[in-house]
């Protein structure tokens, strides 16, 4: 609902602030800034791709559309930093920009082919949400290749060749000596590298088979339950009362019906796979509207039946 629709677009505008300044900050302000334009460019490349295909905006692919933006920038990372070792190596401005758009290029289209394949592969076998996240990713990543890697550079090449830009040096102040001259021993630590990542490994792999996957509803199944309450209520709170009752299962509410409002509302959902498995789906029924009618008694002036609840 709306709640969901607000949550999912403050979470994807503050990833995009959050990255437009990380790109000024770590360097420079013009470099940064062509690396945002790309940026919104892209974002603009891909909404106008779904909105011509009338795809329906969901909270996957709300998902998709923000990792797809941290793989447009990475590609301008990858792009700047060899830059920057191409100038330290000596070379002027012009020559170490396409020198680092040259030597990033092959990293760039290995990072994004086999993400696009990964997603080729959700969108084949998987199914609603997570074929919308897939496809967003897919035609945000190929927007992301035109937008970071071609026209950036047609930019670049533009400027410079009008005797602009000669004096870049992709860093700031705070970015400047950041990992140059680094002494790490990475290789010498691979022993002690390979333990850890073993009995992380391990431990991850006995904790699934011990403990299991919690899967959720649309794995398992489940049942749905509308209640109808004489004064508007929230569903948040609902669902905090309801959690203590279902220990152990899912437990989800949300507004039913056609409310306005959708952060309450007189009408509810309540969806579970609580006993699920369970056979006798009469008593498990009953078994669940007086855990439902035990929660919310708060909301009810009289308990007597479940029909006092309106349950159905």
């Amino acid at each position: 609902g709306q709640e969901a629709i607000d949550a999912g677009m403050i979470s994807f505008i503050l990833a995009l602030i959050v990255v437009m300044l990380y790109m000024c900050l770590a360097y420079g302000f013009i470099p940064g800034l062509i690396a945002d334009a790309a940026l919104l460019l892209n974002l603009f490349f891909t909404m106008g791709i779904l909105a011509s295909f009338g795809a329906v905006l969901t909270l996957p692919g709300i998902t998709g559309l923000v990792l797809a933006l941290g793989m447009a920038v990475d590609a301008n990372v990858l792009i700047y930093e060899r830059a920057k070792e191409e100038l330290r190596a000596g070379k002027n401005t012009k020559v170490a920009i396409m020198d680092g758009y040259k030597h990033a290029f092959s990293a760039i289209f290995d990072a994004n082919l086999t993400s696009v394949i990964t997603a080729a592969i959700l969108i084949i076998f998987g199914t609603g949400a997570i074929q919308g996240f897939a496809t967003t990713l897919i035609i945000g990543i190929v927007a992301s290749f035109i937008t970071a890697v071609f026209l950036t550079r047609v930019f670049y090449d533009t400027m410079l060749n009008k005797g602009k830009f000669r004096n870049l040096t992709f860093t700031t102040p705070l970015t400047k000596n950041l990992f140059i001259n680094t002494k790490i021993n990475f290789l010498g630590m691979t022993k002690k590298i390979v333990i850890v990542s073993a009995i992380i490994l391990v431990a991850g792999i006995a904790s699934m088979f011990v403990n299991g996957l919690n899967r959720g509803i649309d794995f398992t199944g489940g049942r749905n339950y509308t209640v109808r309450f004489n004064q508007s209520v929230n569903p948040g709170d609902l669902e905090r009362l309801l959690t203590p009752e279902f220990e152990g299962s899912m437990i989800r509410v949300i507004t039913s019906g056609s409310a306005q409002d959708t952060t309450s509302s007189s009408q509810l959902r309540i969806t579970t796979n609580y006993k699920i498995e369970d056979e006798s789906s009469d008593s498990v029924d009953s078994d669940i509207k007086t855990k439902i009618g035990n929660a919310l008694k708060r909301y009810i002036e009289t308990v007597k039946t479940m029909d006092d609840y309106k349950l159905s």
